[in-house]
């Protein structure tokens, strides 16, 4: 709700289609990382921060550090939303993850995770 109330401010009438986006889409897109054409990046955060800041001072901080996360959860679902409404093709790519647990559950990243420690 808060979230729907910052998007009709800041993008009147998005909010039908946020809703049926959510309705008829399972597509996230995590990690809130991306790159692209400088244009293309500004367009996007311009597009975003100012409802993702209005919902973060809306609700505040969370004391739980997993909840703390809220504005990050929002922001890759709601990056996931904007590439299908403004109809962008997006080439998604895989991520590996460096650390401890990592290491455990593939052994072949453990030499590159002590490298990384030591740098």
């Amino acid at each position: 709700e808060v979230l729907e109330q910052a998007m009709e401010r800041h993008h009147p009438g998005l909010s039908a289609d946020w809703n049926r986006y959510l309705d008829t889409s399972h597509d996230l897109t995590p990690f809130n990382m991306l790159y692209g054409a400088r244009e293309d990046v500004d367009r996007y955060c311009a597009w975003l921060f100012p409802m993702l800041l209005e919902v973060d001072l809306d609700l505040g901080m969370r004391a739980d550090g997993y909840a703390a996360r809220h504005a990050s959860f929002l922001a890759e679902r709601l990056f996931s939303f904007y590439l299908d409404y403004e109809r962008i093709s997006a080439r998604r790519l895989p991520v590996v993850q460096f650390g401890q647990k990592s290491a455990n559950r593939f052994p072949l990243l453990h030499g590159t995770y002590d490298w990384l420690k030591r740098r």
